[in-house]
């Protein structure tokens, strides 16, 4: 039995609120200067991180149970507008891929990528947590928080990083 109190508890909502203060300030990025948009970013992006890494693992029951909203026009429209607020800056990471550990390869990808990757993710759970379906919600909860340990919290992790260089630099 699934116990759906986690979806009411402070530490879920507070990472519900932090993820659409994300997915906003991505859909309204076109209004930021690049410095003002990475300034803003090295502050939004750690405490991103500290509310999805609060949540625990959850199981999912339903696999079936969620929606994808962020279709590939979204993701590459947001992709285009960040890469080219970031011009020169935005270069190709490397990122250490979790379920990679037998091999030391890295994956290179550029700050645009990782930006839209996180925004795909948080918006697909921000919508699906906004149907107030309980079943719905949680099993949007748990995609969202196996995909923080696999994919977009490293991602998130060599973001700050590549950020943390340019604004600091």
């Amino acid at each position: 039995m699934i116990d759906y109190d986690i979806l009411y508890s402070q530490t879920c909502l507070e990472f519900v609120a932090v993820a659409g203060e994300y997915c906003g300030f991505v859909e309204n990025s076109e209004k930021f200067e690049q410095k003002e948009f990475l300034e803003k970013n090295i502050k939004l992006l750690p405490l991103l991180y500290f509310k999805a890494g609060v949540i625990p693992s959850l199981e999912r029951e339903n696999e079936g149970e969620i929606q994808y909203f962020v279709n590939e026009m979204d993701y590459n429209f947001y992709y285009t507008a960040i890469s080219e607020k970031l011009d020169t800056n935005d270069v190709f990471v490397d990122v250490f891929q979790p379920q990679r550990q037998e091999s030391s390869e890295s994956v290179n990808l550029s700050m645009s990528e990782c930006f839209s990757d996180i925004y795909q993710d948080l918006k697909n759970f921000i919508s699906n947590f906004q149907t107030g379906v309980d079943e719905t919600m949680y099993e949007s909860l748990c995609e969202c928080k196996y995909n923080f340990e696999t994919l977009w919290g490293p991602r998130l992790i060599a973001l700050l990083n590549e950020i943390h260089c340019i604004v600091f630099s």
